[in-house]
């Protein structure tokens, strides 16, 4: 098949993903708005049952961005790691097992596998690699051809083949 590739995903063009630290930070802002009305928001329960409920929100959402954060940061910094010392894979080739909406009992997920090696991603879930699953717009489809520059399963690049035109 004849055809270039086109780039559809760079992290180092999209840059750091501050949308999940953000939505963190405005999540606990509500929880602690919820935390310091609680007795007005939940009035049919016991005064010890609305701190607990409050505190456990506000708790929940701390360890929700906390995680959130770590875990964008050190992708991120992982996949500038690979670039810089040269440790970026590629893999090449027709996407094969391609399984568009995968519900499993620990999310959704969007699967693909190139050469053998196979890459399972969620929009979902923050992340600095590539996550854009076909359902929501994103690219990827059974059959095509792509050029995935990855660490292990985080996909730092992602390129499709699209036909060249003859004219």
């Amino acid at each position: 098949m004849a055809g270039r590739y086109q780039t559809v995903f760079d992290f180092m063009e999209a840059g750091f993903p501050w949308w999940p630290i953000l939505l963190g930070l405005v999540i606990v802002a509500a929880t602690v708005v919820i935390y310091h009305m609680r007795d007005r928001l939940m009035t049919r329960r016991a005064k010890e049952t609305r701190l607990l409920i409050a505190r456990l929100l506000v708790s929940a959402a701390i360890l929700w961005t906390m995680t959130t954060t770590y875990r964008v940061f050190a992708q991120y910094f992982d996949l500038k790691n690979a670039v810089a010392s040269g440790e970026m894979r590629v893999k090449q080739g027709q996407v094969t097992d391609y399984h568009s909406f995968l519900s499993t009992e620990s999310g959704i997920y969007e699967k693909f596998c190139v050469q053998h090696y196979c890459f399972t991603y969620s929009d979902l879930i923050p992340s600095a690699g590539f996550n854009n699953m076909a359902v929501d717009g994103g690219p990827m489809e059974k059959d095509i051809f792509v050029r995935v520059h990855h660490a292990d399963n985080l996909i730092a690049r992602l390129e499709i083949m699209v036909a060249e035109n003859k004219q």
